[in-house]
């Protein structure tokens, strides 16, 4: 055990005291190792707390009031120490050899005035969380002794912390102190508390922490522990549905765990979606807890498809690091139903937003491809009739500018006269229009006939009869002159 001296009367609000190891140690004014300064009448060295031995206490064994303290006061003041102060009492120095022996829960009441302090322990039973067979588990169980200590390799209620190895296995008694809110511990804390001696405050565990080991094989993950002050109502605001605990890796402490960290637990026979968005609000996360090992059962899991998933190990993870990544809850998937079918086709929210966007983009190109060509089209032959449904499309082409050349051919009969060419040529796209009036062989449809297209005859250049016109053109008009 650690002992203790906490002000008390007219010292109140000084620091605390603690005495980790054997030794002697010196009280007074100035100079010491626990300084007073709140009454003058006491001395510059005032007494010396005397500690033989770190006695080690197991509360579930034994009684307090029956523990030796190997603890006693030895009073070199002027003015004198008093032990439980009352109006008989005397100072210790009248006492034989000014020495008197230190009971847990004395009042130790330093000079005349009302410097008082109380003097009791501070219970250590510290869970060993090693194999049998470790080589050093004596030498540590040495090194809880020294603290005054105990050591058992049970997890009670009355343990206050859990020793482990760095990269210990994380079991269900490990689990029982998180949720004791006890901390986990690496043998350097003890070590610590040893070297300490004396001081204002038991040294920190969040120096001496570990990194566990969840899971085993290939699935396993490693998770750096935290203070359990640290972790405290970090999972507040989610809200978790749990299945039968047979069917969790840690049983019933999944619940426990989750509850001491502010998450709020639901059994899957008590949950309903719409009556827990009402009561936590919409803004609540939920999350349904798969078990290890049932990641793709999605068969029974048809009344949860409407909230976020996260595995059982991965929610622990973040129950002893502290923090829960978002990242780890996968999101629920949306149904979608196809108007040719009656099946069900189940995506998730990342896949619509992906497939919708796309299809949003390929639409407005059709239509603005739609929109040029018909715009075209009715500008260079305004009696151009619409295709029906009717006519065969003909494989396309590649035009010599790119562009793409769609053919389609209808009956001759339905085709009306043209009067202008029979390609008509948009910026991104060649439409050939099929509906001339010449004979087709039917058997060579596939095939392009080129015959077809008639060179007109044009002038160029800057000949004299374009210039001037012909002499057959003069010649008339010398009739008129």
């Amino acid at each position: 055990m650690v002992w203790e001296l906490s002000s008390m009367g007219s010292s109140q609000g000084m620091p605390k005291h603690y005495i980790c190891s054997k030794g002697i140690y010196k009280v007074g004014r100035k100079g010491c190792d626990i300084i007073i300064q709140t009454d003058r009448t006491i001395s510059r060295v005032h007494a010396e707390i005397i500690v033989d031995l770190m006695s080690s206490w197991d509360p579930s064994q034994s009684k307090s009031s029956n523990l030796p303290s190997n603890v006693s006061l030895l009073d070199l003041s002027k003015f004198g120490t008093f032990i439980n102060k009352n109006t008989e009492s005397k100072p210790v120095f009248s006492f034989p050899n000014k020495v008197t022996t230190l009971r847990n829960g004395d009042l130790i009441t330093f000079g005349t005035g009302d410097a008082s302090f109380r003097f009791s322990y501070i219970p250590l039973l510290i869970y060993i969380h090693f194999e049998e067979s470790f080589k050093d588990n004596n030498a540590i169980e040495d090194m809880i002794s020294m603290i005054g200590a105990s050591a058992t390799r049970t997890w009670t209620g009355g343990c206050t912390h859990a020793l482990v190895n760095e990269h210990s296995l994380v079991t269900v008694n490990l689990l029982d102190a998180v949720v004791a809110k006890q901390p986990v511990i690496l043998s350097s804390w003890v070590q610590a508390v040893a070297e300490k001696k004396v001081s204002n405050e038991i040294p920190s565990c969040s120096t001496c922490i570990p990194t566990l080991t969840l899971g085993e094989g290939e699935h396993s993950s490693s998770v750096k522990v935290v203070e359990p002050t640290v972790r405290e109502s970090c999972l507040a605001g989610y809200t978790f549905v749990l299945r039968s605990s047979h069917m969790y890796t840690y049983g019933e402490r999944l619940r426990l765990l989750l509850e001491v960290v502010g998450a709020k637990v639901l059994s899957l026979d008590s949950f309903h979606f719409s009556n827990q968005i009402l009561e936590d609000g919409a803004s609540k996360l939920i999350a349904h807890v798969i078990p290890s090992g049932s990641e793709n059962d999605i068969h029974t899991l048809r009344s949860l498809n409407s909230i976020s998933r996260v595995n059982e190990v991965k929610l622990v993870a973040c129950v002893l690091s502290g923090h829960l990544d978002p990242s780890i809850l996968e999101l629920p998937s949306l149904r979608v139903s196809s108007s040719h079918s009656t099946d069900e086709t189940i995506v998730a929210d990342s896949d619509v937003d992906t497939d919708t966007a796309t299809s949003d983009r390929v639409a407005a190109l059709v239509q603005s491809k739609k929109s040029t060509s018909d715009e075209e089209r009715g500008s260079s032959n305004d009696g151009l009739a619409k295709v029906t449904a009717e006519e065969r499309t003909l494989p396309s082409e590649i035009g010599e500018d790119g562009g793409i050349i769609v053919k389609s051919v209808k009956d001759e009969s339905d085709a009306p006269s043209l009067h202008n060419s029979d390609i008509i040529y948009t910026q991104d796209l060649i439409v050939r229009n099929g509906l001339v009036t010449s004979n087709r062989n039917k058997s060579s449809s596939e095939a392009i006939n080129f015959k077809r297209f008639r060179k007109v005859k044009r002038q160029r250049g800057t000949t004299a009869s374009s210039l001037f016109g012909s002499r057959s053109q003069y010649s008339s008009l010398g009739k008129y002159l």
